[in-house]
């Protein structure tokens, strides 16, 4: 852990002061969100780090040593943040990986919360470089990330992120091995305040920017990437929101990619995985941990995939998430493994190129580039490890009597062969819809007043928002029950509550003008420009959380660009007036499903309406897309479900849910399954491919609004009663 601070931590506990069996010793670190500190078990006589969940800007400590947090906001803001810290203690201290800091157990004492983690004597990798010239060598590099990044993808399988990832966060232990310390303060504050403490330039993505997409893995890929780069060229990358806008303003990246610095001790591949790791856009980065991590060792990372597709994940002992290989028969003929061999000779083979001294001399006779000599070594280093893997191939086949394996040709693909009889085994559970069906409501919420007519969830379920009748928008705790905050919104239509599918925010009509985005504490984050001329009635937004449209009664449509708040256009549905609405997974195009079992679509980019098509001969009641985009789902007023494809004019099956309105479709995230909630409070589930039947449930009564969670572990129904009940 860091040594101690030499700095006046008056707000800190004092040296000294016991913590249940644990006796306080230094400060080791001291910012916006806690404090860490050193301590002594006394009674096994070990030493601890322990952190204490202190937001200064919300809360202040008193003589007594109690957390008081401020009234109103801040109050909120420091439960929903102490939540948020006791979750992540409760997930790592399941947790074990050589490379994540080990949390033992969690305590709350104080009015705050404590998380006990193991203590090792080290450094953070900012430490290091400040002592180390700034910069790190290539088997430096590779020794300190290859590791963290195996222990990232074991935190993103179990369904964890870090959001904070930089130097900072990645501690040397003593013998120099890394690990990934910190988790979680980028998730524990909100509001104004967030953005001043949780955010590090430089090092977070742009989605982690309110209104800039959704975060995922995919978030601390560029977290890594960042950090790379600060190690590869002694300073830190431009902050992605300054390039975004830079970029939207003079069409040119304000950071100079990896690949333009001349540095020939990094090998060209690691340079670009750099690069791809800082792309702005999401999609364009590399899929996972797992393929970055393969990308720096010299694979292709179109090619690596998604790791190990046939395994199993479920619970372990001592972990979150444990694989479990299928079965694989075991080969008569097994290929000698080399690869120690291998890399001794392409080891031996790079050090005798880069202690070549006649290049050094051609480049002082003028007869030769530096240029051409940094391609010239990586030339000689690629051809010298081919030589190497051809010898072995031919000792193979000589000495061993074992054929090497066939070397990829650039031919067509073969047809898809028929599958073998014994194929590997797949865990039941793999084959069954995400959704809980099958089990009684595990929470149920008694909402008073006026009659539901729409519901979401928020901060992966933990806080469900509702709207009556009245048009009256509340936010509810679902652990408690208890309301949280009534927003100063209205939302009068099924569709008017807009509920990021990042599920971070959320939209409403704003009771003084216009369309406010609120975060999951009721505070307002901005307001989109134009008044509506009518009541609004439908409210979208993307899957990226980068476009937001609104339909009024009149029938006129606008859609907004969020980062800039930006109206883009102002749209007529002409035919019918929209129920509903719905983006295109890429964004492209805008759907509007209307009372004449039509959907209108219009492009994006330019605002022009490109198709209308019937699809049934009621109205059309709810829409979803597969996130590939690939299928569409089209329920109707009667009770069908009609799927579309995008290459298809024509729909595919048609399934029954019932004879009343299907007011509410949700695929899975992988698209193989499809549930409908109906007006009676029936729900189906269809297998999408075979369109087999998966399961059923009912919500009690007549349904009046019904939500999901994006990975669709938590479903909420609101029925007649005005009783939500919450599935899990």
């Amino acid at each position: 852990m860091p040594a101690p601070s030499n700095k006046s931590a008056s707000a800190a506990l004092p040296v000294g002061y016991r913590l249940g069996e644990y006796a306080i010793e230094a400060v080791l670190g001291q910012g916006g969100f806690g404090i860490t500190y050193r301590a002594r078990d006394t009674r096994l006589g070990a030493q601890v780090a322990i952190k204490e969940y202190f937001p200064q800007v919300y809360a202040v400590r008193t003589e007594k040593s109690t957390i008081v947090p401020g009234p109103g906001a801040d109050l909120e803001n420091y439960r929903w943040g102490l939540t948020e810290f006791l979750k992540e203690a409760q997930a790592l201290a399941k947790f074990k990986h050589p490379h994540i800091v080990r949390v033992l157990r969690f305590l709350e004492a104080n009015g705050t919360a404590y998380t006990i983690m193991e203590y090792e004597e080290g450094q953070t990798l900012s430490s290091y470089l400040a002592q180390h010239g700034g910069v790190l060598d290539e088997a430096s590099l590779l020794r300190v990330f290859l590791p963290v990044l195996s222990g990232l993808e074991a935190v993103h399988e179990a369904g964890l992120l870090h959001l904070d990832i930089k130097p900072d966060n990645i501690y040397l232990r003593a013998n120099e091995q890394p690990m990934l310390i910190d988790f979680g303060s980028s998730r524990q504050m909100r509001g104004e305040a967030s953005q001043k403490i949780t955010l590090t330039p430089g090092y977070c993505a742009l989605e982690q920017y309110p209104g800039h997409g959704e975060v995922g893995p995919w978030s601390d890929v560029y977290g890594i990437g960042a950090a790379l780069y600060r190690c590869m060229t002694g300073k830190g990358p431009v902050d992605a929101l300054e390039r975004h806008h830079t970029l939207a303003r003079t069409h040119a990246d304000a950071l100079r990619p990896a690949t333009a610095f001349e540095r020939p001790f990094y090998a060209t591949h690691i340079r670009q995985c750099v690069d791809a790791a800082l792309k702005l856009a999401a999609p364009e980065r590399p899929g996972s941990a797992f393929v970055l991590q393969q990308g720096l060792m010299g694979k292709d990372m179109a090619q690596v995939g998604k790791r190990r597709p046939d395994a199993v994940f479920r619970a372990g002992t001592g972990y979150i998430g444990a694989v479990l290989s299928a079965p694989v028969e075991e080969k008569k003929s097994r290929r000698p493994s080399r690869p120690l061999l291998e890399r001794l000779i392409a080891l031996t083979v790079v050090a005798a190129t880069f202690a070549i001294i006649t290049p050094m001399t051609l480049i002082n006779l003028g007869r030769m580039t530096e240029a051409e000599l940094y391609d010239w070594i990586e030339q000689t280093r690629i051809e010298a490890v081919a030589r190497v893997r051809d010898a072995g191939d031919w000792i193979d086949e000589k000495v061993f009597g074992v054929k090497p394996l066939p070397k990829p040709t650039t031919v067509a693909a073969a047809p898809r062969a028929a599958p073998a009889p014994a194929e590997p085994v797949v865990a039941p559970e793999m084959l069954r819809p995400p959704f809980p069906l099958g089990e009684p409501p595990a929470i149920e919420i008694a909402v008073p007043g006026e009659p539901l007519h729409a519901i979401g969830f928020l901060q992966h379920g933990l806080v469900l928002a509702t709207a009556s009748d009245a048009g009256l928008v509340q936010l509810w705790d679902v652990q408690t029950g208890a309301v949280r905050t009534t927003l100063p919104a209205v939302a009068h239509g099924p569709g008017a509550l807009g509920v990021f599918p990042s599920s971070q925010w959320l939209a409403a009509a704003d009771r003084g003008s216009g369309i406010a985005v609120f975060d999951p504490l009721g505070n307002r984050d901005g307001l989109l420009p134009g008044e509506p001329d009518d009541r609004v009635a439908v409210i979208a937004v993307s899957a990226a959380g980068r476009l937001l449209a609104a339909a009024e009664d009149n029938g006129q449509l606008a859609v907004w660009e969020l980062s800039q708040r930006r109206r883009l256009h102002e749209l007529a549905s002409g035919k019918s007036r929209p129920r509903l609405l719905a983006f295109s997974p890429d964004e492209r195009l805008l759907l509007a499903g209307d009372d004449a079992g039509g959907i209108a679509a219009w492009d994006v980019a330019d605002g022009v309406l490109v198709s209308y098509r019937r699809v049934h001969e009621k109205p059309v009641t709810a829409m979803a897309f597969t996130p590939d985009g690939r299928l569409l789902a089209v329920g109707a007023k009667d009770g069908t479900v009609r799927f579309w494809t995008a290459q298809d004019d024509a729909p595919g099956r048609v399934h029954i849910a019932g004879s009343s309105p299907v007011e509410h479709l949700s695929f899975s995230r992988d698209g193989l399954w499809l549930l409908a909630a109906s007006d009676d409070g029936a729900i189906h589930v269809w297998n999408v491919d075979t369109g087999e039947p998966a399961g059923d449930a009912t919500a009690g009564g007549g349904l009046r609004a019904f939500a999901a969670t994006a990975d669709g572990k938590l479903l909420a129904a609101a029925g007649d009663d005005n009783i939500v009940r919450i599935w899990k």
